[in-house]
């Protein structure tokens, strides 16, 4: 079964944002997309958990933010109790649309 999430838009004005929790570990796979204006500039990033306490950075996730654009970042086998996004600030304002799907 495939669900699809809307997750809480990421606001951002002048600071780093952490993004919604997204329940993945029943999950068989499962994919975030994030879309975001012009004007704002810093990286985007998947940190994920297993305890519910630490958040490490997903190696290999980092993306970029500058001007308008989007990414999808797919996961297939993992073993994450949950994921979220993770904003780092450089500079401008605007908020970034999250989206998550999974399937189960």
């Amino acid at each position: 079964m495939i669900s699809r999430i809307s997750l809480l838009p990421m606001v951002i004005t002048n600071a780093d944002v952490t993004g919604d929790l997204f329940p993945v570990s029943e999950s068989m796979g499962f994919a975030i997309q994030a879309d975001w204006p012009a004007g704002l500039v810093g990286t985007l990033n998947v940190q994920a958990t297993i305890n519910g306490v630490t958040w490490p950075n997903v190696p290999g996730t980092i993306r970029p933010v500058n001007g308008a654009g989007g990414w999808m970042w797919n996961f297939d086998g993992q073993h994450y109790d949950q994921v979220r996004l993770f904003f780092t600030y450089t500079s401008g304002s605007g908020t970034i649309a999250v989206h998550g799907q999974r399937k189960s």
